[in-house]
């Protein structure tokens, strides 16, 4: 009921009485009425607009009335009535007939009648119908406004849209209360004697409860549920308790029952400070049934906290960093992805201006692989720990003005690593053995593209680096060990990039060819093979590192000697928004020592074949394939397809990835993988999802799972059953049923969740 509206309203029908004779000679006194026809706003500088058949001022009951399509508007606010009546004597203002009042937040209300007095803080409404900002629905037989309260009787409550084919029926959820009181003071809506239905069923009651208005943007409660069975933890239900207890500070408490593996409790902290914010979670569990937990781990637990803040409009300072009591807790009690392999925490300092960039960060890397336990003795085995970088320093600088007409750069790195790659276990005392790499790599390149008159492009480029390692009980990129000494390793070099591209244009599509070649020389590289392998272990060679001048993922591996690069590129872009582009070559060793190795596809004169293609179509579909090829006899060596679709009601992707064996990358057999993922919206509301991940190889499956969701502006439901296959430590080949319900207005988000929260898969092709 806004007092804003009707108040200024009141002040335009007063004034609107006091002149009400001086209006035109049209105007009409019959029997102490004068009648006004058809006026609209006759104060034009005032900001209320009233709009009406008929204004009538009648003096002998010292009343104005608006009559016939009645139409006032003020302050983005508006009442639609057939009559409105002000009695002056009574100081009341009446709206009859279809009834329709539209507040500046969004809120409607719908009635027969409605009245309101005593200076406009009271008020009553018949037969009412509202609906407020947040689309939550209201209806009343009666409703009444008092010291600021106001009251619906015989209420019935709703975030549910009526069905378009029957508005009768019933919504998936409604509360029905004998009285529900709306108290703008303390911000809570309170239900008396309330019914809980579920598709017009009443499956609750209660003789008492409130929550929060929907003006509330923070406020303490129970937030939505969760409920999963799985074979390791049993049946396990989750009931979150969000605590708001400032706007830029809330915790979040979150207690999980289990049935067969203890009490989990988990608080999530979280604040928002004027230049950035943190969160700082806790999970800590009791379990006092872990005989077969590794170490008979009754307690267990984690802290997880990460942070941002910007120090000015260049700088930022951050964290991330989690401490666990064991590598499996987090993904036995379903924190972290069952999948997660490796744990890296950070602090981290990051500069960014218009022309360089900085970062500076301290890390931790740890296995998630973790420690192998022998049940017979009691021991932990040997593997590979944590390592530590502090700190790890990145500088990247492009120069602001052109040197001998082409692009200047330098970028630096320096990094101090420590690692317990080589641990062991006696008795459970831990007998580490650390490796230790110190080093500092710079570099410089300049480069340059000209263009002639033909369209054929040359860009000459030269590069050198210099760096300085000093390692202790490291090993070499051979893979044997090495005492501590101090290294250094330098090189220049320098190449040509040339591209000739063809366009044609047809009547449906443009194309354009593009041979594309590069040639590249270095000096001789000393050292070369007596530095440490840490960050360039990883090297898959396809069509992206085809003309990168150093192929290696990392800083501790470069390319030496003189190479050839070589290649064609095909685009086409078709009218109707299909997008093809393809990219096919290899690489040649002209001359010097080869630094590849042969599991790699570069180590011989001749690199394998490398071809890659790409088609998208609106966004609609999507299409991806990698493949290299033995230059020899054309055997695949590596294969990726992917494919992804978004077409109508259907959304899915499907993958292939086959490996042959690289047993110098620790793969002594090749590897073979399909996956995929699909999900049918078969209503509005309800959509079946699915996915999976096989290897082929093992003939067995990695993950797979099923399931269904509803989902609607008022009510969210879903049901996954999935299967796991991991076998580590107290992590076991598991089955489990995860529920979901969501209700809104009582601590569920409003919005339906996506295919990639609820399938693994789907989200891996994000």
């Amino acid at each position: 009921m806004p007092s804003k509206l009707l108040a200024a309203m009141l002040a335009c029908l007063m004034c609107l009485g006091s002149s009400a004779y001086a209006q035109t000679p049209s105007n009409q006194t019959r029997g102490g009425e004068t009648t006004v026809a058809k006026k609209v706003s006759p104060d034009k500088a005032s900001p209320l607009l009233l709009q009406a058949d008929d204004l009538v001022y009648d003096h002998r009951n010292n009343r104005v009335v608006a009559r016939g399509n009645v139409e006032i508007y003020y302050d983005e606010n508006i009442l639609l009535a057939d009559e409105v009546i002000y009695d002056k004597s009574a100081n009341t203002l009446t709206a009859i007939g279809n009834v329709r009042l539209k507040e500046a937040d969004g809120s409607v209300v719908n009635a027969e009648r409605l009245t309101l007095s005593s200076n406009f803080r009271d008020g009553f409404i018949r037969s009412m119908k509202a609906l407020t900002q947040d689309d939550s629905r209201i209806a009343a037989s009666n409703a009444y406004r008092k010291d600021g309260k106001t009251v619906y009787e015989n209420g019935v409550v709703t975030s549910c849209k009526p069905c378009e084919a029957n508005p009768d029926r019933a919504p998936i959820w409604r509360i029905k209360a004998t009285r529900v009181i709306q108290d703008k003071q303390d911000q809570n809506i309170y239900f008396e004697d309330t019914r809980f239905e579920l598709f017009g069923v009443p499956i609750a009651w209660l003789p008492y409860f409130y929550v929060p208005d929907p003006s509330v943007k923070q406020r303490s409660g129970v937030l939505a549920p969760q409920y999963r069975h799985d074979t390791s933890t049993g049946y396990a239900l989750t009931v979150p308790y969000y605590y708001a207890i400032s706007p830029n500070y809330d915790l979040t408490l979150s207690p999980t029952f289990t049935t067969k593996a203890g009490y989990l409790m988990q608080a999530d902290w979280r604040q928002r400070l004027w230049n950035g914010a943190y969160e700082v979670k806790l999970a800590g569990v009791y379990n006092d049934n872990a005989n077969d937990f590794v170490g008979q781990r009754y307690w267990r637990g984690s802290v997880e906290t990460k942070g941002e803040f910007e120090l000015n409009k260049f700088w930022k300072f951050g964290w991330n960093a989690i401490l666990e009591s064991d590598d499996t807790f987090r993904r036995f009690y379903h924190i972290d992805s069952i999948y997660s392999t490796e744990r890296v925490s950070s602090v981290y300092l990051t500069g960014m201006g218009e022309r360089n960039y900085f970062n500076m960060s301290v890390s931790r890397y740890g296995n998630l692989g973790g420690q192998p336990y022998d049940y017979s003795t009691g021991d932990y085995l040997s593997n590979t720990g944590a390592s530590w970088a502090y700190p790890s320093i990145d500088y990247n600088y492009v120069h602001d003005k052109p040197v001998f007409g082409g692009e200047l750069k330098f970028d630096a790195n320096v990094v101090a690593l420590s690692s317990d790659e080589r641990r062991t276990y006696t008795n459970n005392v831990v007998n580490p053995y650390f490796d230790r790499t110190d080093r500092i790599v710079t570099s410089a390149e300049w480069r340059r593209t000209l263009t002639d008159d033909l369209g054929q492009r040359f860009t000459p480029f030269v590069f050198g680096r210099g760096d300085i390692y000093s390692v202790s009980s490291f090993k070499d990129v051979s893979g044997d060990a090495g005492d501590s000494d101090t290294f250094t390793r330098q090189m220049v070099g320098g190449g040509l990039d040339y591209r000739y591209p063809f366009v044609a244009h047809t009547d449906t599509a443009s194309h354009v060819i593009e041979p594309v070649g590069q040639i590249i020389t270095r000096t001789n590289v000393s050292n070369n093979d007596r530095m440490p392998n840490v960050d360039s272990q990883s090297l898959v060679f396809d069509d992206t590192l085809l003309f990168d001048i150093n192929k290696f993922s990392g800083y501790d591996r470069i390319e030496t000697g003189t190479r050839a690069n070589v290649g064609v590129q095909y685009t086409m872009q078709t009218y109707n928004g299909v997008s093809v582009r393809a990219v096919g070559g290899e690489s040649f060793q002209v001359a010097g020592k080869n630094s590849y190795d042969p599991a790699t596809g570069l180590y011989n004169t001749r690199s394998d074949y490398v071809v890659g293609g790409y088609v998208d179509y609106l966004n609609m579909f999507r299409f991806v394939t990698q493949f290299r090829l033995d230059e020899s006899d054309f055997t695949v060596a590596r294969q990726d397809y992917s494919a992804q679709v978004k077409l109508g009601i259907f959304e899915g992707a499907l993958s292939y990835v086959a490996v042959a064996a690289q047993p110098l990358l620790g793969f002594d057999t090749a590897r073979e993988e399909v996956a995929g993922f699909g999900a049918v919206k078969l209503t509005d509301e309800w959509t079946v999802f699915g996915d999976a991940r096989y290897n082929l190889e093992l003939s067995q499956f990695v993950r797979n799972s099923v399931g269904v969701q509803y989902a609607d502006e008022c009510f969210i439901y879903s049901v996954t059953y999935q299967r796991t296959f991991v076998e580590y430590s107290d992590l076991k080949p598991d089955t489990s049923v995860m529920v979901r319900i969501g209700i809104k207005g009582f601590g569920q988000q409003t919005t339906p969740s996506s295919i990639g929260d609820l399938s693994p898969e789907a989200a891996s092709f994000r």
